[in-house]
């Protein structure tokens, strides 16, 4: 159980998380640091131990102190977009019951039943053959994490999820925790 500082090289911003399993491939699970990777390479990107803790409660308290001593959710130092110490709850916010209640009369109506733009239609065999290839390319995509499952090797986290007759996030959650054989390559 550690807190980590995961810095971009290129342009000196930082993450500030916790990892439950010290998983060295693990550099968060921020959209804004997740954007970042994708846009820099991982290469450019170094994780460093800042402190073992022996307590989730423990994760979370010095996750919260380092987020602050660091600042790094203020956008121009860091990848941080709360203040920490959630497990892994991005906001640590709820909306309260009137806000729901807000937001569900604004949405009622809106694309149901005959405002809905498909509503009576069907999609052509074309429109879907098209819809099920751009599928496919999604889960083969070069940007796909490949998966290792013992001595089998899979294109994307889904095909080896279709293979085992498991869900994708099961299968993301197993390599993302080395569970058993699982792992990314």
């Amino acid at each position: 159980m550690v807190i980590y500082k995961t810095t971009n090289l290129v342009n000196g911003k930082i993450y500030i998380g916790q990892d439950s399993k010290n998983n060295p491939n693990y550099y968060g699970s921020g959209k804004i640091l997740k954007k970042a990777i994708k846009k820099y390479g991982k290469d450019n990107f170094i994780k460093e131990i800042i402190l073992e803790c022996k307590t989730q409660e423990e994760l979370d308290i010095m996750e919260k102190l380092w987020i602050s001593k660091l600042n790094s959710t203020n956008k121009n130092i860091g990848y941080n977009v709360s203040f920490g110490g959630q497990s892994g709850n991005m906001s640590g916010l709820k909306h309260s019951d009137i806000t729901k209640l807000k937001y569900s009369e604004n949405r009622k109506g809106k694309l149901s039943g005959d405002k809905n733009p498909m509503y009576g239609k069907k999609h052509s065999e074309e429109s879907r053959k098209k819809m099920s290839e751009n599928a496919k390319k999604r889960n083969n995509s070069p940007t796909s994490k490949k998966v290792k499952v013992g001595e089998l090797l899979f294109n994307s986290a889904s095909e080896a999820a279709k293979h085992f007759n498991i869900s994708n996030s099961l299968a993301s959650y197993r390599c993302r925790n080395n569970f058993k054989d699982w792992s990314w390559y």
